[in-house]
């Protein structure tokens, strides 16, 4: 099904990194999805714009982004945007949320 392509992928992606390992005894694991520096790129991302309506892409982009919280992100899209609250996929930009000046909700 598709939840198990998503297990798939973030196996194939963190296949060969430290699957678990602790620093020191004070220090939890860390597993292989935490240690995960890669590159994930979302090309035409503005297919994940609608996550208030609670689409199915627009859900595992931000799923994945979660699970991977070290990877370094690249949104690509040739398609303007109309309203910033498509781009809510987009939270590696920092723009909004917690934190956020510009949209703090």
């Amino acid at each position: 099904g598709q939840g198990r392509r998503m297990e798939d992928i973030i196996k194939w992606l963190t296949t060969g990194s430290t699957a678990t390992t602790t620093t020191s005894s004070t220090t939890p694991p860390v597993t292989a999805e935490q240690s995960f520096d890669g590159v994930l790129v979302f090309d035409e991302a503005h297919k994940a714009k609608n996550l208030e309506a609670d689409t199915y892409t627009a859900k595992l982009v931000v799923e994945i982004q979660n699970r991977l919280p070290n990877a370094r992100v690249l949104y690509c899209s040739a398609t303007g945007v109309s309203d910033i609250q498509h781009m809510v996929y987009a939270n590696r930009l920092g723009l909004w949320g917690y934190g956020s000046t510009l949209y703090p909700t």
